[in-house]
């Protein structure tokens, strides 16, 4: 072989190497994790709730926020109570905007309700905003903002309405379904050449295609309440033939399905361990689905769970009460202690909305106007006051529901 051969043999092994270098350091960034917590990089357990979308995100010292109503996405301090409009441009009058026309060009106006994340030192809102070209088709976005509130920008765009959504050790898994109408409007002919799908895109690279980690072809059904814990990315898979869990091991790169059908609870990242309850008790289990626990508590609503408390919030059964025309149905937060020993009811009088989430401080929830069924405040109840009178709803976040969009009007 000649001199000048080798050489461009050697080149060439040279720049594949750099290749397969950069592609393997792009692919491993994050997989040397195990299945500890990364603060800012796994996912923030804490506030998901029933409806698939977190309207919560929160970094070491801020909670963001983003509800049904309040159009503006907002920063609250930890610490202070004190909240503010994530938005840096100076002449910008924010939530004070009273011009419809001018509302969009602030950072922080989102136009619909929608589910935010903090990753990595960025938040990322995931929305609709209506279609300029045709208003009875909504146009579905991904959005990168700083947290000074500068960078605005829309990194992804859907064609379809997402069902539900994480960000996890630098992806984003997304799922959605072909599925939107009633089961009976579907032939099996016209199911044929549908599906649902979960698709997993890197945050770093959105532009690039997305990897399907799970698709079902001719089934009606969907994935929903997707959940990450360390290593595992969790799905419910719910179609015409089945109801079982989807697990998708991020560092084997494969996908497979859980034996038992449950949606796995976890709410605390220092102790990371998985709550699943049937009718009469909770069970605690490791990653391998071990029960290495059982506390007696039913199933009687949602559960939430901060290493330390636990709590169930009776939502199904209330609607069932309240739909059956009970007027003295209640709405309300039942608390236990991590061994299931009962610590207090509190009354939330929050009808139809989902509790957002509980972290050490807060069980948050929306407040909820009766007469006009419209959502008015974030309400708080503060974890250190349970077992006392003082334990009760309080107001975290005050908006005035007469204006539209709404103004922030106070704070804690």
């Amino acid at each position: 072989m000649n001199r000048r051969f080798k050489g461009i043999i050697s080149s060439i092994l040279a720049v594949t190497m750099i290749g397969v270098l950069a592609t393997s350091c792009d692919n491993n960034k994050y997989e040397d994790l195990g299945n500890g917590y990364a603060s800012g990089i796994d996912l923030e357990m804490n506030f998901y709730n029933s409806s698939n979308v977190r309207s919560i995100a929160s970094s070491k010292d801020t909670y963001y926020y983003l509800g049904l109503r309040t159009c503006y996405l907002t920063a609250i301090d930890k610490n202070t109570g004190k909240s503010s409009v994530l938005c840096n441009k100076p002449n910008c009058l924010h939530d004070k905007e009273t011009d419809p026309t001018k509302t969009l060009d602030c950072n922080a106006f989102f136009q619909s309700y929608s589910t935010i994340f903090y990753f990595n030192n960025k938040i990322y809102v995931i929305g609709n905003t209506i279609n300029p070209k045709n208003i009875n088709k909504d146009i579905y976005s991904m959005y990168e903002v700083n947290l000074d509130g500068s960078g605005h920008k829309e990194i992804l765009n859907f064609n379809q309405s997402p069902v539900s959504s994480i960000i996890h050790r630098g992806y984003l898994y997304i799922s959605f379904t072909d599925f939107v109408e009633d089961p009976s409007s579907y032939t099996k002919e016209k199911k044929k050449d549908m599906k649902y799908v979960v698709y997993r895109y890197d945050l770093s690279k959105p532009s690039k295609e997305p990897k399907t980690i799970f698709e079902e072809k001719g089934k009606y059904g969907r994935v929903s309440n997707l959940t990450a814990i360390g290593e595992k990315i969790y799905m419910d898979n719910n179609n015409e033939e089945e109801e079982n869990t989807i697990v998708y091991d991020i560092k084997k790169d494969k996908t497979y399905k859980r034996k038992e059908s449950y949606t796995y609870t976890v709410r605390q990242n220092d102790t990371l361990l998985n709550l699943k309850y049937d009718s009469t008790t909770t069970k605690v289990t490791d990653f391998d689905d071990n029960i290495i626990d059982e506390i007696p508590i039913e199933k009687t609503g949602v559960l939430y769970c901060n290493g330390e408390i636990i709590a169930i919030d009776n939502k199904d059964k209330y609607m069932k009460a309240y739909d059956s025309g009970d007027k003295n149905a209640k709405r309300t937060i039942t608390f236990y202690d991590k061994d299931g020993n009962k610590i207090q009811d509190v009354d939330i009088n929050n009808y139809i909305l989902p509790v957002l989430g509980m972290d050490k401080k807060y069980l948050f929830f929306y407040s909820f106007d009766e007469e006009n069924r419209t959502e008015d405040d974030l309400c708080v109840i503060d974890l250190s006051k349970l077992g006392t009178e003082d334990c009760k709803t309080e107001i975290y976040l005050q908006y005035d529901g007469n204006k539209n969009p709404p103004m922030i009007i106070g704070e804690k």
